[in-house]
């Protein structure tokens, strides 16, 4: 039987979460209901987009996610909010279609498919989570097929990216998740750190203050404990972080720094001389 992944910015102080799982179990007691996060910072769509897509690839293939993150219908800036079932790279996700998809997949998804015959059914919802994208999983771990839920898109909502400056001597990228230790998670791919800065040295500067790091750490006991470092996470982005520092617990180097979701990061690599005068 598939699984089923819950994420979302809904907390667990409330009844919300309990509540959808209870809807699926009450279909069937034997699924299968995996937590990914309820804990994302409330409407943000760059966080939630940053932790589904590093959590699904270790999901077998058939795994069916839900996430529900400003999945309001209707939405004053951008109009009305279609809710959505995607079938990409092997696994099924289901939520609304407010630019959450499209910035986890920027080059697009294998198929797409709106939830308007499951609307029809089932009527329009101010808690979607619970209302249709349960039961549009449900449908799914049956054998039901996309075009059962509703009709295929051409294409999905493009939200605003947060795209890294790049010239010839630096980065400047942007924070776009911050875990519970208080790391600083960056969009700076160890890829294009090693294209841009060609194996030059290079000082990392925090939030524009004269802070940098220039170096990068394979893990975090290269650092006397208390100091800040450097790392490239599992996935390949620019992490910063405290060696065993924590929010409450002397600090994580988001609360050292002062840094916050979207906050800069900016790496100057040395700069490559172009003349004699350079030297």
């Amino acid at each position: 039987m598939a699984i089923i992944s819950l994420s979302s910015d809904l907390g667990t102080r409330d009844y919300y979460v309990a509540a959808v799982k209870g809807a699926i179990y009450k279909d069937n007691e034997a699924h299968k209901i995996v937590d990914i996060s309820h804990d994302i910072s409330p409407f943000n769509l760059m966080e939630a987009a940053y932790v589904l897509k590093e959590a699904f690839p270790h999901f077998p293939d058939g795994t069916i996610h839900i996430i529900s993150v400003d999945s309001e219908s209707s939405n004053s800036e951008r109009g009305l909010i279609e809710h959505v079932v995607i079938k990409h790279q092997g696994h099924y996700f289901i939520g609304p279609d407010n630019g959450i998809f499209s910035l986890m997949f920027p080059n697009g998804v294998e198929l797409v498919h709106n939830l308007s015959n499951l609307i029809q059914n089932l009527g329009e919802s101010t808690f979607p989570m619970l209302n249709l994208y349960s039961q549009a999983a449900i449908y799914l771990i049956s054998g039901g097929t996309l075009a059962i839920l509703g009709h295929e898109k051409s294409a999905l909502y493009k939200a605003r990216s947060y795209d890294i400056k790049e010239d010839e001597n630096g980065l400047t990228g942007t924070i776009v998740h911050i875990d519970s230790f208080g790391n600083v998670i960056t969009n700076i791919h160890k890829s294009m750190f090693a294209r841009i800065g060609n194996g030059r040295s290079f000082e990392c500067f925090i939030r524009n203050t004269d802070y940098g790091i220039n170096k990068i750490c394979e893990k975090y006991g290269d650092v006397e404990r208390g100091n800040a470092l450097a790392i490239f996470n599992n996935s390949g982005f620019l992490q910063i972080a405290i060696n065993h520092g924590a929010n409450g617990s002397g600090g994580g180097a988001a609360s050292l720094f002062g840094l916050q979701l979207f906050s800069k990061i900016r790496i100057e690599f040395q700069k490559t001389a172009t003349s004699l005068a350079d030297f």
